[in-house]
């Protein structure tokens, strides 16, 4: 009679935990990839006071626990005992610091059997190529290189079993206010707790009528982070819940090209838009100074100067994506956007320059003297382009490395105002020299022309679930930020 009532309490708790559990998988779940646990809290009836009521060990150890729990919540156990020891001194500290170390070895070994066992399986099943390598992409970050077997290892002290289990319930129900009863059997408690989020990944996962949009890449690093959880499950729930499948159910979802946007609207600003050159000759007229000089008018020509054009720009665009792969990926679409460039504001460049040349024959010289100035006023620069963009690298389902080519119309007008004069001199010495010809000129030159622009850009597009993005594009003579919306 006492046996059934105490196991009727049992069950009574262990509903109650059920409750309790679900709230968590439905909540919590997946701030624990986000979030440090405080796990001296969550073990403060195990952890020795001495060391709990430590500030400046309690951060350090608890990172430990945490980063031990990461591989396998059984690890905190050996990790907590080995804190033990270094205050109680009942053994060796060198023989438990390399027992513990082994240990972390044999999980780690556990770890990289069990994926590379799940890269296999994967690899024999016929999914699409992208699923394929990105979902092994994920199983692979925790192998540890070089992969080690490590055989299970002698245990140098009595470990408590039961202890054990009630590490890895609480490291599932995160609860601060359980205590630690020697007295029960928490291994049922834990089966049971496993079973349940293994369950509830699979009604997630695998039920044909749940497709949610809302799963995330978050969801992956939770299910890497317990990967014991399929590891130590049963022959029958473990034939049913694969974690590669569940990864490549998420990647799937999260990934399909199907319900994304393909149609967008941009508008942005391009503070440096230098994308031409402009080249433009000064008109000038000849002056021979004495007739019976040989040189003719043709020979002078009027001075080019190389004028650079740049002025910011507001900038909107829109655009049609087409999706050439079924899965988010590199080349896995082409985006073909019309843009429109107006300039803001207007920009003067000018030059002051004094060139002097000289040549002789038999030491008689001829000095050339050239003064140049000019200024350019630029007064819009306006362009009509098409872009066609492709992803060339991928990081996630949201940030895209892009290569575009962009081709189009650039008109621009600007006003140069210029001064001209160039002197020839002839005589052994320029202090005996006299003038024999002069060309100058001087005047405004209105400008009004298109030039045909077609240039590479590489663009950074950073695109969010709500349906806004937000792109930075740029080359050698071109920059612009651009934020818009996708539907």
């Amino acid at each position: 009679m006492e046996k059934t009532t105490k196991k009727n309490n049992e069950r009574f708790v262990f509903l109650s935990f059920l409750l309790k559990l679900n709230i968590i998988v439905v909540f919590t779940t997946y701030l624990n990839v986000l979030y440090a646990q405080d796990f001296i809290s969550l073990y403060k009836d195990i952890i020795p006071e001495s060391i709990s009521s430590n500030p400046v060990l309690r951060t350090s150890i608890n990172l430990g626990l945490s980063e031990r729990g990461k591989i396998h919540p059984e690890l905190i156990y050996f990790n907590i005992e080995q804190l033990k020891n270094l205050y109680n001194k009942n053994m060796n500290q060198e023989e438990i610091n390399n027992y513990t170390y082994l240990k972390q070895k044999y999980y780690l070994s556990k770890r990289n059997i069990f994926l590379n066992h799940q890269i296999i399986k994967l690899n024999e099943s016929a999914i699409n190529q992208t699923v394929q390598r990105k979902c092994e992409s994920y199983l692979s970050e925790l192998i540890e290189d070089p992969y080690e077997s490590q055989d299970a290892i002698a245990d140098i002290y009595e470990v408590e079993h039961n202890l054990i289990d009630y590490i890895v319930y609480q490291y599932i129900a995160r609860d601060t206010s359980l205590f630690y009863d020697s007295s029960k059997d928490y291994h049922l408690l834990r089966m049971e707790a496993q079973h349940l989020i293994l369950k509830n990944f699979q009604d997630n996962y695998f039920l044909p009528n749940n497709q949610s949009e809302n799963y995330s890449e978050n969801e992956i690093e939770y299910m890497l982070q317990n990967w014991y959880l399929f590891a130590d499950s049963n022959i029958e729930v473990a034939e049913k819940i694969q974690l590669y499948q569940m990864i490549e159910k998420i990647i799937e979802i999260t990934y399909t090209t199907a319900p994304r946007p393909i149609y967008s609207i941009n508008v942005g600003y391009s503070p440096y838009n230098y994308t031409f050159t402009q080249t433009k000759v000064f008109p000038v007229t000849f002056s021979r100074i004495f007739p019976s000089y040989s040189e003719q008018p043709a020979s002078y020509s009027g001075p080019s100067v190389e004028l650079k054009a740049s002025l910011p720009q507001f900038v909107g665009a829109v655009g049609y994506k087409i999706y050439i792969k079924d899965y988010i990926d590199y080349l896995s679409y082409i985006n073909i956007q019309l843009i429109v460039s107006i300039s803001r504001g207007q920009s003067t460049a000018g030059e002051n320059t004094i060139n002097n040349y000289s040549s002789s024959i038999d030491n008689f010289y001829v000095f050339t003297k050239e003064i140049i100035n000019w200024e350019n006023t630029l007064k819009n620069i306006n362009s009509y382009n098409a872009k066609i963009t492709v992803p060339v690298f991928v990081i996630g389902n949201s940030l895209f490395f892009e290569l575009s080519l962009n081709a189009g119309l650039l008109h621009y007008s600007s006003l140069i105002n210029y001064d001209y004069r160039l002197d020839k001199r002839e005589g052994y010495s320029l202090q005996y020299s006299q003038v024999i010809a002069a060309v100058s000129g001087s005047g405004e030159i209105e400008v009004s022309d298109n030039h045909f622009n077609l240039y590479p850009t590489v663009d950074i597009n950073f695109e969010t679930g709500l349906g806004v993005n937000l792109v930075a594009s740029g080359s050698y003579n071109y920059w612009a930020l651009y934020c818009g919306y996708s539907f």
